[in-house]
């Protein structure tokens, strides 16, 4: 029975899903411009942000879409959280540009540094839900770093690595 002035407080689970996905594509919108505008720590701290809260999001996807998750995969659909998987990716990308594009070559060794634990467990964590967009984004962006930090053992091999890494599909 429906009361006059009252709203209704519970969603639609698609319109959940897709109110999540709407906020991470203009997180994502809102970093790049910030990055595209030379405002770079302004973006990495955006980034930052948006990481934390789109991984709110997909661990909120997980937990309710346990139940609904062994339905829809019995019926061969997708998890609620699976429109987050590459939009996180572009923002760990973004992320990783302007903390590059800080200016001085001391603030940005200093914040890839920063950067580098937090990649490598969020890879680790793309691993375990067999998150490809995100295993291959962060990767990339490890090998990346790892290069222009010269901590490669292998120059030949890494030279050649890095001309892949900097090319327009990249």
């Amino acid at each position: 029975m429906e009361v006059e002035g009252e709203e209704e407080t519970t969603k639609e689970p698609h319109l959940i899903a897709a109110t999540r996905e709407v906020e991470g594509w203009l997180l994502s919108l809102s970093v790049r411009l910030l990055w595209r505008d030379q405002k770079a720590a302004e973006a990495l701290q955006l980034a930052t942000q948006s990481i934390a809260i789109l991984t709110t999001h997909l661990q909120d996807a997980t937990s309710h879409g346990a139940v609904a998750g062994a339905a829809s995969s019995a019926r061969g659909g997708l998890s609620a959280a699976a429109g987050l998987y590459p939009l996180l990716a572009r923002i760990y990308r973004y992320r990783s540009l302007a903390a590059e594009g800080l200016g001085s070559e001391e603030l940005v060794s200093h914040a890839v540094a920063g950067l580098r634990t937090d990649m490598v467990a969020a890879h680790r964590m793309a691993c375990l839900r067999r998150d490809v967009d995100n295993q291959a984004t962060l990767l990339n962006l490890m090998l990346n770093d790892l290069l222009n930090a010269d901590q490669g053992k292998h120059p030949l091999s890494f030279r050649v690595l890095k001309i892949i890494l900097s090319s327009r599909y990249f």
